[in-house]
């Protein structure tokens, strides 16, 4: 066994890679450090307090909470210029880990409506943004974007057409007359829109076109998030008739499966299907989630079920219910299924890694995959490259007052940060501990 060596160590983080262990002719992850490993605390035990962004830390003077929001910043963010990200890809390319830029554009219901020109110029900033993936990552292997369809549309119209998409008899039909219009430059009339808001329906569907041509013209993967339960079937339609679109001979184009949500399992399959019926690659990002404490509150207040799992058990049953459906998928489409198994969790990690080697899925072959976000778990992506396996990092990337509020509400998503710090920490110490 190779002995844990230190995987890079640059200012307030310090990134260790562990030790991987070849096992029956694979390459099997091992984890040194078992106990007070990172797991997702599902349900009940996910969130942590948003950090906080005050005017204060913007003051001309420096404080402690500037400094902290600096730190934070350093550690989590490639930087705000092109120079910076490729420094950021080109030290993960020496691991064999793949970049995947994160979007810093999303919005929610009640936030002031944005206008046109607004949406508009939110293409343009995409588009930019994947230029300079492209560049930076010239002569690598694929790299990938991620997209909030909120930044496209405002999340107040999401509603409403999530609302018509829901109540469909037939969702494979509707998703292929959008995938028509979108290649037609047709319109999909949406029933009980005002002529304003089918006007700001047919721009988001012409913005989304553009966005996903862009993007498999240039053999870039794109991740289209998920978002809340309210907005999440309007994105499903739009992100399945791209599929059915740019998805013909490779998947381009993939959604975000939200496990910490209790009806993603049967959603997954069903959007599969729907790619079966219409002659498309799937391609699938399987995460826990985000949304937690939202979704919770507004169950509450309007008096009906949460549509989150009940317990970290539940959680974990989900994903790997869906991980186990998307893997089996991978092993008998030759191909035509792609997925992210993108999780902290060690032992999801492992599950997966365990589930392909039986299935006969190849390392590396595009049909399987993993993430981390950038500044976090090293312990993890790091070997996984190292071992032949695709692994990306979620890089978030932009301004400081940009990428902040960003940083902001992902920090409620898990305990991640803490837990995964720790065991960092465990794993550095006892590696100095043997240079001594």
């Amino acid at each position: 066994m190779n002995r844990v060596c230190l995987a890079r160590l640059t200012g307030a983080r310090a990134s260790l890679a562990q030790s991987v262990r070849g096992v029956a002719g694979q390459e099997r992850l091992e984890l040194e450090t078992r106990q007070g490993a990172p797991g997702v605390r599902g349900a009940a035990e996910q969130e942590r307090p948003e950090l906080e962004v005050r005017s204060d830390v913007f003051s001309a003077r420096p404080t402690r909470s500037l400094l902290r929001t600096l730190a934070i910043y350093q550690v989590f963010v490639a930087g705000a210029e092109q120079r910076e990200l490729a420094q950021v890809a080109a030290t993960l390319q020496r691991d064999n880990i793949q970049l995947m830029l994160t979007s810093m554009l999303e919005a929610d219901v009640d936030e002031e409506a944005a206008s046109e020109r607004q949406l508009e110029a939110n293409l343009e900033e995409a588009l930019r943004v994947l230029t300079i993936v492209r560049e930076v990552t010239a002569g690598q292997d694929q790299a990938a974007l991620q997209a909030k369809f909120t930044a496209h549309l405002n999340a107040d119209l999401l509603v409403h057409i999530s609302r018509v998409f829901s109540s469909s008899e037939s969702p494979s039909s509707l998703v292929e007359q959008l995938a028509n219009a979108m290649v037609t430059s047709g319109q999909v009339s949406v029933p009980g829109l005002t002529s304003e808001q089918q006007y700001a329906w047919d721009s988001c569907v012409r913005r989304l076109q553009t966005l996903g041509e862009a993007c498999a013209d240039s053999g870039m993967l794109m991740f289209v998030d998920g978002e809340f339960t309210y907005t999440n079937p309007a994105i499903s339609w739009l992100t399945l008739a791209l599929m059915a679109v740019f998805n013909q001979r490779e998947a381009f184009i993939r959604g975000t499966h939200q496990c910490y949500l209790k009806a993603t399992p049967a959603n997954l399959e069903r959007e599969y299907a729907i790619c079966q019926q219409l002659g498309a690659c799937f391609g699938g990002k399987l995460v826990r989630g985000a949304y937690m404490a939202r979704e919770r509150q507004l169950a509450q207040q309007e008096g009906r079920a949460s549509p989150v799992c009940d317990s970290y058990e539940a959680t974990t049953l989900s994903y790997t219910r869906a991980v186990e459906f998307a893997l089996r998928r991978v092993a008998e489409d030759g191909g035509r299924t792609q997925i992210m198994v993108a999780t902290h969790n060690h032992e999801s990690i492992l599950h997966a890694l365990g589930l392909a080697r039986r299935l006969g899925v190849v390392p590396f072959s595009g049909g399987l995959a993993f993430a981390q976000i950038y500044g976090m778990a090293d312990y993890l992506t790091v070997p996984l490259g190292r071992a032949g396996h695709r692994v990306f990092k979620a890089v978030p990337f932009g301004e400081f007052t940009t990428v902040m509020p960003y940083l902001s509400r992902r920090a409620a998503e898990s305990r991640l940060v803490q837990q995964g710090v720790r065991v960092e920490k465990q794993l550095l110490l006892r590696e100095l501990a043997s240079r001594v």
